[in-house]
């Protein structure tokens, strides 16, 4: 539990020191709205088909408003974005606000790309970062990667 901790704080430490674009504004109207509808997504995913679908993941911290988008082909390979659209805090313990704070300024607004080769998109089973990750690049993916290591480990040693 203290290397995941460690590696969030490393995250936020790491993102709060660099600047990614933050594309809000973005001319999508070309793009499939597959809204929250992961069967449209997975769909488009498959096919490499331009499209974005937001995620918005709800608990007793906050809400976190994600958007993953697809670019299409490029030279056989499929062209993703993850961003950290949105990030509300609801939390109402003084503490995990104030943690929740800090993921907000460290995370908000952030993007990862990934660039997925052809014949590996149809083995995506999930609108997510988790399964693409090893394809993505950023000054995040590193953190991230870690982070994921960290909780296998957490998972196998309890047990």
């Amino acid at each position: 539990m203290k290397k995941v901790i460690l590696l969030v704080a490393g995250l936020i430490v790491l993102a709060g020191c660099i600047q990614l674009p933050f594309f809000q504004g973005e001319d999508l109207s070309s793009f499939r709205d597959c809204g929250q509808d992961e069967g449209c997504m997975l769909a488009a995913i498959g096919n490499c088909e331009k499209a974005f679908m937001r995620k918005v993941q709800v608990d007793e911290e906050g809400t976190l408003t994600t958007r993953f988008t697809v670019y299409g082909l490029e030279e056989d390979k499929c062209k993703m974005k993850y961003l950290f659209e949105k990030i509300e805090i609801t939390a109402s313990d003084e503490d995990k606000a104030l943690v929740m704070q800090f993921i907000k300024s460290a995370l908000e607004g952030q993007e990862i790309t990934c660039v997925v080769p052809e014949g590996e998109l149809q083995s995506i089973e999930e609108v997510d970062i988790e399964p693409i990750l090893d394809y993505c690049s950023g000054p995040l993916i590193d953190v991230a990667k870690q982070m994921r290591s960290a909780m296998r480990e957490a998972e196998t040693s309890s047990r």
